[in-house]
């Protein structure tokens, strides 16, 4: 989903909200639960995209759009939730999200959802399950030929597989090298940060304070 936050554009879909919404079936708005839950995401503003979604779990699913719709909200609780740390919520909401996106048949979608396991558990260094589910995203981006998403899940896999592994010989060698250091710790810093592990990030941040 493509939207525009500018400004103006937010202004106008509150104008929608405020002079029209009461009046249209809730299947006809559901944009409008859609486009704040993005928009509160992409914020940071976890509690209030959670609460956008949440209502557009509850339209009922009559058509492909309507079940899109629903799909994506599943992915955007999964997506806040982890963010917030609650990985259990984030992995219940992605099943219900696959549910959806397995009804249309909505391959892109199948695979988003298998990537986004992936992290979940590759965060929680169950790394068995994050390999099964990065293959099913590979395998299902490969179907819907996006070549992109393909392209980025094998990159950012070997990526934080090399940082890892620079990270771990560094702290073993018995180097002494500041520069060199910092330059690899700042490195592991940023792949924790992608996985979501704010904690052992935050505790490489208070070395390096000391350096």
């Amino acid at each position: 989903r493509n939207y525009s936050f500018d400004d103006k554009f937010v202004n106008t879909i509150n104008t929608f909200v405020n002079t029209y919404q009461a009046q249209l079936p809730v299947e006809k708005t559901v944009f409008v639960n859609s486009y704040f839950s993005t928009l509160y995401r992409d914020k940071g503003d976890f509690k209030k995209a959670i609460s956008y979604a949440l209502k557009t779990t509850l339209i009922p699913v009559k058509d492909y759009d309507t079940c899109l719709e629903v799909a994506y909200a599943f992915t955007d609780l999964s997506y806040c939730y982890f963010s917030i740390g609650n990985q259990n919520l984030a992995i219940e909401y992605n099943m219900e999200a696959l549910h959806y996106f397995n009804q249309i048949q909505n391959i892109n979608g199948i695979g988003a959802v298998y990537n986004s396991l992936a992290a979940i558990y590759f965060s929680s260094s169950n790394y068995e399950q994050a390999e099964k589910y990065y293959n099913k995203a590979i395998a299902c981006f490969k179907e819907a030929k996006d070549l992109d998403n393909v392209f980025e899940d094998s990159k950012n896999e070997k990526l934080n597989e090399l940082v890892d592994s620079t990270f771990n010989y560094f702290n073993t060698s018995g180097l002494e090298s500041p520069d060199t250091k910092v330059m690899i710790y700042t490195c592991q810093i940023s792949s924790l940060l992608r996985q979501n592990k704010l904690v052992e990030a935050k505790k490489l941040l208070m070395l390096l304070n000391q350096l």
